[in-house]
């Protein structure tokens, strides 16, 4: 775990602390939220409906007396130092950059900003990392999928970080498709099929990949300080509503740097079990009960919707191939499914 020397709250932070009397009301993924945070492009909850998660900001104060009385040894080190209290809360932070207190129920965030960053890098972490442990909590799997929508049916692409999710879906941007979610995939299966539910209208990608498909970056900020890739707003761009999920696509690397083919390879219901497994996107908390719902969720996806291994050349212009080979296996499905009056 990196070094926890903290700095006194600062002024900057004084500011943040003491205009956070408004509170806001938005829905994301279909959680609706209450939040001390501005979030653009947030979409307001209707009247009436209770929050799920709450949304706070907190001094460094408070963070001092959660840091010290969390257990860092039972999660593995990375650059996010991550620890549990002993009432089952989460502390997670980012070194000098931010950190966050998830309550056990996994219904309040405090947050706390370690130095001014932009806007998008606190919002982008608070509403992937630190949001999945509030689903999590709540008994919400997730997967590591970046979704688009296709004609009123979502299509999500599964892969690791710098796997090409974004980059491919802003490919399907170009060509007049819409965005319903980048990196986090949270399922409503309340109904006859799963429903994936829309994230705030925003994409992440690097500045010549929004040049080469004509993605606007007005409005965009760094994912976070210091690092190239950015937090891109979407308008028309993004899906306003759930869609039904139709299909998995699961990016695989090509076999050698110089390969030009493209692979679609239907998975059978163990290999996509397996592939789902791997791309649960919280993969941190291990507790016996979280496992078994885990293990659940995936066996009924990989029952439900076909899930397809994709391979594929990594540079720009060989894309709208890619993109054009995975929807024609994409109406494909939902043509036979048509015909044989199946559900997708």
């Amino acid at each position: 775990m990196s070094a926890m020397v903290q700095p006194r709250t600062s002024e900057n932070e004084m500011l943040e602390l003491r205009s956070a009397g408004a509170w806001r009301d938005f829905t994301v993924y279909g959680v609706p939220v209450r939040s001390q945070i501005a979030f653009a492009g947030a979409r307001p909850t209707p009247g009436g409906i209770l929050p799920r998660v709450e949304l706070r900001l907190a001094p460094a104060s408070y963070f001092d007396g959660i840091r010290a009385r969390a257990d860092f040894s039972r999660f593995p080190h990375s650059w996010q130092d991550t620890g549990e209290l002993a009432d089952g809360s989460i502390y997670v932070r980012w070194p000098d950059l931010f950190e966050f207190h998830v309550s056990p129920d996994g219904r309040s965030v405090l947050c706390r900003r370690l130095r001014p960053v932009p806007d998008a890098a606190f919002e982008t972490y608070l509403l992937g990392q630190v949001f999945s442990y509030c689903l999590l909590k709540q008994g919400v799997e997730t997967l590591h999928a970046t979704t688009v929508e296709v004609r009123g049916r979502a299509l999500s692409l599964l892969g690791d970080c710098g796997a090409g999710k974004s980059t491919l879906a802003a490919c399907f941007l170009a060509a007049g498709h819409r965005m319903l979610s980048d990196d986090l995939l949270v399922l409503d299966e309340s109904g006859p099929g799963p429903l994936v539910q829309p994230a705030l209208p925003r994409i992440k990608l690097y500045p010549e990949v929004a040049a080469e498909f004509g993605i606007s970056t007005q409005g965009a900020a760094p994912m976070h300080p210091g690092f190239p890739k950015l937090v891109i707003p979407l308008d028309g761009s993004a899906a306003p509503a759930p869609a039904p999920l139709a299909a998995l696509y699961v990016l695989a690397a090509p076999r050698s740097a110089s390969a030009r083919r493209i692979t679609l390879r239907r998975l059978s219901q163990k290999q996509a079990f397996l592939h789902l497994l791997a791309h649960t996107f919280n993969s941190r908390i291990v507790a016996p009960e979280r496992l078994k719902r885990l293990m659940e969720f995936t066996h009924r996806l990989a029952q439900r919707l076909p899930v397809r291994l994709v391979s594929y050349p990594r540079s720009l212009p060989d894309l709208p191939r890619v993109r054009d080979r995975i929807l024609r296996d994409f109406e494909s499905h939902a043509a036979r499914c048509a015909t044989v009056g199946g559900a997708l």
